[in-house]
């Protein structure tokens, strides 16, 4: 019998109540940042067994930019897998 996976992603507003170093040397400001939420499931006998989700936020060069970072002549924007600053509660669900 063949596994049934499914995948569920939303969007939902994170907030960081004070900065936050998601890398070194990028610090996140204070404020709402608008991210993907992901979780993979997988049919069980007992229903659906989610995984922990994900939550990735994307910056664009302008928002880069006034955080320092240097930037690639190319670059439009960057995402940033911000799931351990959620769970630290450095980041919190707005």
């Amino acid at each position: 019998m063949a596994q049934v996976m499914q995948q569920n992603t939303g969007t939902v507003y994170l907030e960081a109540r004070q900065p936050v170093e998601i890398q070194p040397k990028l610090l996140l400001a204070a404020g709402r940042y608008l991210a993907v939420k992901k979780r993979i499931g997988a049919q069980t006998l007992d229903g659906m067994n989610w995984t922990a989700p994900e939550y990735v936020i994307e910056l664009t060069v302008g928002q880069l930019a006034t955080m320092g970072m240097e930037l690639a002549a190319n670059l439009i924007s960057a995402k940033f897998d911000v799931s351990k600053f959620v769970l630290s509660r450095d980041l919190v669900i707005a």
